[in-house]
């Protein structure tokens, strides 16, 4: 799983990246168990025996994205070699656009 720096610059807003941080809080004090089950909830593609620090990179990024715009994603996907000429997406900027490219990215770690 690749490493993600975020600045808050990234972010729509003061509180879309207060709750990307909010999410992470959460999600070290998760289980192993509750990892794994968060995974799965947002259909993330699991193989045997990964570990704590495996799920929870997973997650982290995740959560992170999850409060990223589309613009953002976009980037994010270049960054990790998805050719999105290859996915079909909605047009535009709209919210189902981003919650699409959300999906590729979450297939994608």
């Amino acid at each position: 799983v690749p490493e993600m720096r975020v600045s808050t610059e990234r972010f729509d807003s003061h509180e879309a990246a207060a709750e990307a941080g909010r999410r992470l809080g959460e999600l070290e004090k998760m289980t192993d168990q509750a990892l794994r089950q968060q995974c799965e909830e947002w259909g993330m593609p699991l193989r045997d025996g990964l570990d704590r620090e495996e799920y929870l990179s997973r997650l982290q990024f995740a959560a992170i994205w999850s409060q990223l715009p589309a613009r953002e994603l976009e980037k994010e996907c270049k960054d990790m070699g998805i050719d999105l000429s290859k996915v079909k997406l909605s047009g535009g900027a709209t919210d189902k656009r981003r919650m699409e490219l959300l999906d590729v990215l979450l297939c994608s770690v």
